[in-house]
């Protein structure tokens, strides 16, 4: 029997989760580019297609080739470009049909991109509060300089760009609903400013599960580039936005140790497969314990308390570990499933399942 940990995808609840998404945000115009670096498999993606999406984002150009691979012409790399990767990304768009759209965030990297032989389409990251990648909403002047930039260049302006990263912090559906309409204001004062400047309106593109799953219109938003949403996770569940059921995946792992009198048992799973993210809700910790009988069924109380690099060590109450034994395959749920997903595909330990 094979004891090494694997992740199950349930590919009928990433079906779900999609078609939900994509009819949302159909009602609202609004196109949606997923973010593959969830699903991370590009024979996962088929579900995609058959929504009809044929656009996706990606983090990384490793990640790029492998959907150019599988047949996905247009390709949005969702962080500021590395200027080193210019050569390879030419060289994509060279050797393939690839349309590709860039994110950009200073001066610099538009000037360089000045005599590529290739059209890009530019997207302007624009920092809304995360402190992460953008250019900070505030500074109009210079998003106009980089805007002419663009226009006097052979490369074509796809728009602004944002990720809401500050709605991860919100702990309820109302914190998020009003974090994300500060974030969207700051959005739409910056894009009504440009909107008197240029002739043609420019376009939005936000990009975070939370405001996906709780809010029912996006004002003025041209695209969404989530990912998360297609496999949820117990931070999603935790803020109240989507159900336990929803959560498309968990790790299977095997009981490696028990001790009674402590209420704990280890399973063989550890950081390099679940990651070390880690909720502060001590109910959650590094994730849930649970069976499954039709669906996740989480053992009460039990949670992975600690995590080594193959250990996972779970506290547990007394009945529950007068049940458990050495040997025993249970699942757990992750904090974060990009992360998860990352880990595992890598290690080539998917296995996908049906409900």
């Amino acid at each position: 029997m094979d004891l090494y940990p694997r992740l199950l995808v349930n590919k009928d609840v990433v079906e779900c989760n999609l078609n939900k998404i994509k009819s949302k945000l159909d009602l609202m115009s609004v196109n949606l580019r997923p973010h593959v670096k969830t699903i991370h498999d590009p024979q996962l993606s088929d579900i995609l297609r058959a929504s009809g999406i044929d656009k996706i984002s990606v983090s990384n150009i490793s990640m790029m080739r492998a959907f150019i691979d599988a047949g996905w012409p247009d390709i949005c790399l969702a962080i500021p470009f590395p200027m080193s990767s210019i050569d390879a990304l030419v060289e994509l768009c060279e050797t393939t049909d690839l349309k590709l759209t860039l994110y950009v965030d200073n001066e610099s990297q538009i000037e360089r991109l000045m005599n590529v032989p290739v059209s890009f389409r530019l997207s302007i990251e624009i920092d809304t509060g995360q402190q992460r990648s953008g250019i900070e909403w505030k500074h109009r002047s210079r998003i106009i300089s980089m805007i002419d930039q663009i226009q006097l260049s052979n490369h074509s302006l796809d728009g602004l760009s944002a990720h809401f990263g500050e709605l991860y912090f919100c702990n309820t559906k109302d914190e998020i609903f009003s974090e994300c309409a500060n974030h969207m204001m700051k959005m739409l004062q910056l894009k009504e400013q440009l909107d008197r400047h240029y002739s043609a309106p420019i376009s939005l593109a936000i990009g975070d599960t939370p405001s996906l799953l709780t809010m029912d219109y996006f004002d003025e938003v041209n695209e969404v580039r989530a990912g998360n949403f297609l496999f949820n996770d117990l931070t999603i569940y935790h803020k109240g936005v989507c159900d336990r059921g929803d959560i498309a995946c968990a790790i299977e792992a095997v009981v490696i140790s028990k001790n009674a009198f402590d209420c704990r048992f280890v399973l063989h799973c550890g950081s390099i497969h679940l990651s070390k993210e880690r909720h502060d809700d001590p109910s959650i910790q590094y994730g849930h314990v649970c069976a499954m009988d039709n669906g996740w069924v989480p053992f009460s109380n039990t949670v992975v308390h600690a995590l080594y690099q193959e250990h996972a060590v779970v506290v547990t109450t007394p009945d529950i570990i007068d049940r458990i034994h050495i040997g025993d395959r249970l699942f757990i749920l992750p904090v974060h499933s990009c992360l998860t997903m990352d880990a595992m595909h890598h290690k080539k330990r998917i296995h996908y399942i049906y409900q």
